[in-house]
């Protein structure tokens, strides 16, 4: 998959609870993530290593309409 054209990049040397999300999302809901939900969530839940709490307090997304929105907010 490529990368987004804008937008924050994964850090690889943080933890994140994206896996954790991911893995809820396809027993928990019966639904995979998308590739671009996991990114977003790999990244948004961040954990920031100085404090142990998540790295980012806000996050935007925007895509098109019928995208997978809903999923990735359950």
């Amino acid at each position: 998959m490529p990368p987004p054209r804008f937008g924050t990049r994964r850090r690889p040397e943080r933890e994140t609870y994206g896996t954790a999300a991911g893995i809820l999302a396809r027993t928990k809901l019966g639904r995979p993530l998308l590739p671009w939900q996991q990114l977003v969530c790999d990244v948004a839940l961040e954990i920031d290593p100085a404090t142990g709490l998540l790295a980012y307090t806000t996050v935007f997304v925007t895509v098109p309409r019928q995208s997978g929105k809903t999923t990735g907010l359950l």
